[in-house]
């Protein structure tokens, strides 16, 4: 069993008119490897308790004031299955250019 949390928060940002509003997203998920680890099911969820994110900006000016009120949809659920096919090998060695950078060929 294996569990996830991730998060991005960006702060609000001042301008000369006005300012843009901060946000804050997060997903959560759980996944469940099985058949001796060859397959996984897994549930994710992206903002699970906000089902918008409310975002106000303000700018004004010499003539004019205004204000922006955004309601941005951003919850949902997904559930996802993989499958692994064949093993993957990696053997430990030498390389054939003896890690030298290659140079383009002219």
């Amino acid at each position: 069993m294996t569990a996830e949390i991730f998060g991005n928060y960006r702060s609000s940002q001042k301008n000369l008119q006005g300012d843009r509003p901060s946000s804050f997203f997060y997903n959560l998920a759980v996944r469940k490897k099985f058949w001796h680890k060859a397959a996984s099911l897994g549930v994710t969820m992206a903002n699970p308790f906000n089902k918008y994110m409310k975002q106000r900006s303000t700018k004004f000016g010499e003539s004019f004031n205004q204000v922006n009120i955004r309601d941005v949809p951003v919850q949902s659920f997904g559930i996802s299955l993989s499958y692994k096919f064949g093993k993957l090998e990696i053997k430990k060695g030498e390389s054939d250019h003896n890690n030298e950078p290659q140079l383009p060929a002219i």
